[in-house]
């Protein structure tokens, strides 16, 4: 009958943790290397911003 398999009938497919794990890891991994690029030009626009605010300060005095 559709739909009324086991659970280990519909693991069959399912791939080893150990396999599941390092695809996790992989993908961690990318994302910590985006997450530290955008941290570093988050950082760079903070410096620009500041440096702009100071220009602005000399300025205006």
């Amino acid at each position: 009958m559709y739909g009324s398999s086991s659970r280990s009938e519909s693991l069959m497919g399912a791939p080893p943790p150990q396999v599941v794990i390092q695809q996790q890891d992989t993908v961690i991994r990318a994302q910590d290397k985006a997450l530290d690029q955008l941290s570093a030009s988050v950082g760079m626009l903070h410096r620009m911003g500041n440096e702009i605010h100071g220009e602005l300060i000399t300025q205006s005095s």
